[in-house]
């Protein structure tokens, strides 16, 4: 690989040949150009997981023996490294030789080039997980030999979405999960409890927060607390689902479920003044305190969810069915998805009663 790598080099410098980099400008773009480069063909070489770089494997192997975290090794030995050339440049040439702006660049944004990749390219995952993750995929949730009925609930914020969900599990008489997935959560991750309850549907990834975490891109089965959490609750939805027919709120649980017999998706919207004027109701704010709150818990679950499904929130296409709640109350919404539900068709040739016992749903394709 080090021989390949070394001959790739000469190549792309050959090719190079009749570029004339003489101009800051050019310099520029070609740096820019490499760091996208670099970034992609990292991301490749680690879902490809046959060879980690040597810095990688460095901060990868001092992370296992001490425990720590391999994005903090990550950044303690690229920063070590780079120090290190600074001090080695400064003795031994009295100035900085091979080491200037591009060098810093370099070392910032071809893990954000790479944590990118990771986010958009996601779908790479799910188009080979059939053949070769099929297995894995089997044993965390054997799939039942008759369909379930698992509801999930995605909504905007507002005070009406708990509710609405809680009254349609009543009208269907089916488990709702909401706080108890929390619980499940923390005894399947073995994550401090505070933190799953505090950061279970926040993400807090500011610029100085994406810097740090960037590394957990590089090492196959590395990940931060964040990801952990998703993954934890994506083994207790799939197990849910496996074993009873429920109603499931949040918790990207329609992209973790897919769509398939007896899987129905809903999401939940409203006017924004409709929202305002409810969320100013039920928590007693101003109308600028219940604005921020709605701004920022929506941008909260669209972070998230982007950073576990790299989609946008709130996709029609994501669901199966799109429900603007404004001013129809929460008992009138439930009744609406009620219906909705009980006249769910199924994959052809199934049927099954409805959980309330009052008619059968049947596949007429």
């Amino acid at each position: 690989m080090a021989v390949l790598y070394g001959e790739f080099v000469d190549l792309s410098l050959m090719l190079l040949t009749g570029v004339d980099a003489a101009s800051y400008p050019t310099q520029a773009v070609l740096c820019l150009l490499s760091v996208l480069v670099t970034g992609f063909g990292v991301f490749l070489t680690v879902k490809a997981n046959v060879i980690i770089l040597a810095s990688e494997g460095i901060a990868s192997a001092i992370a296992q023996v001490t425990r720590q975290e391999f994005g903090r090794m990550k950044i303690a030995v690229d920063c070590s490294l780079l120090a290190l050339g600074v001090a080695l440049s400064l003795a031994l040439f009295r100035g900085l030789a091979g080491i200037r702006e591009g060098t810093v660049v370099a070392a910032v944004a071809v893990g954000l080039v790479v944590q990118l990749c990771g986010r958009r390219l996601g779908w790479l995952d799910r188009l080979w997980a059939p053949r070769a993750g099929a297995a894995t995929a089997g044993a965390e949730a054997p799939a039942p030999a008759k369909p379930r009925l698992v509801i999930t609930i995605a909504r905007e914020f507002g005070p009406n979405g708990v509710k609405i969900a809680h009254a349609l599990a009543r009208e269907l008489g089916l488990k709702l999960y909401d706080e108890e997935l929390v619980d499940l959560a923390i005894r399947e991750s073995g994550l401090d409890p505070n933190f799953v309850r505090k950061n279970e549907e926040r993400l807090s990834r500011g610029l100085l927060y994406d810097l740090y975490a960037q590394s957990f891109e590089y090492a196959p089965g590395q990940r931060t607390a964040d990801d952990a959490l998703f993954q934890a609750q994506q083994r207790v939805i799939r197990r849910l689902a496996a074993e009873e027919d429920c109603v499931i709120l949040g918790r990207s649980a329609n992209f973790i479920l897919g769509k398939g017999p007896g899987l129905f998706h809903v999401y939940l919207h409203a006017d924004p003044k409709w929202r305002l004027a409810e969320t100013m109701e039920e928590f007693g704010l101003k109308e600028g305190q219940a604005r921020a709150l709605l701004t920022r818990t929506d941008s909260e679950r669209a972070r998230r969810y982007r950073h576990n499904t790299g989609r946008a929130w709130g996709l029609a296409s994501d669901y199966d069915l799109c429900l603007d709640v404004s001013g129809y109350g929460v008992e009138r919404s439930a009744q609406l998805l009620r219906d909705a539900v009980r006249s769910f068709v199924y994959a052809p040739g199934e049927s099954r009663g409805c959980p309330a016992g009052e008619n059968v749903i049947q596949s007429t394709q």
